[in-house]
C-alpha cells in the first residue's frame, strides 16, 4: 500500500493533503496490525510515525520548532519499536 501511495504521487502529482493522508492511513494500518498481534509498543511507535507525518503535512517545515517536533516524534516511534523488539527477545 505504501508503494502505491508513492507511485501515485510520482505518476499523478498528488496534492500534499492526499499524499500525507494516504501515508498516515498506511502507517495507522501498520499500527493496527501490530496491535492485533499483541505488540502495543510497536503499534504506538507506528502511531508516532503517523503523527509525525501528519504534523509534517500540516505545519511549515521552515520553522525550527516544526523540525524539532517531527524529529522528536520519529525518535519516540523508533524508541517504542526498539523497546518492543528487546522485550520480544527476552
Amino acid at each position: 500500500m505504501r508503494t502505491w501511495v508513492l507511485l501515485g504521487d510520482i505518476a499523478a502529482d498528488l496534492p500534499e493533503a492526499l499524499f500525507v493522508g494516504g501515508g498516515v492511513a498506511v502507517l495507522l494500518g501498520a499500527a493496527a496490525v501490530h496491535l492485533v498481534g499483541d505488540e502495543e509498543r510497536a503499534a504506538a511507535g507506528w502511531g508516532f510515525f503517523a503523527f509525525a507525518l501528519g504534523f509534517f503535512g500540516v505545519f511549515d517545515l521552515e520553522s525550527s520548532l516544526t523540525i524539532v517536533a517531527v524529529f522528536s516524534l520519529v525518535l519516540a516511534g523508533i524508541a517504542l519499536q526498539v523497546s518492543q523488539r528487546i522485550e520480544d527477545r527476552l
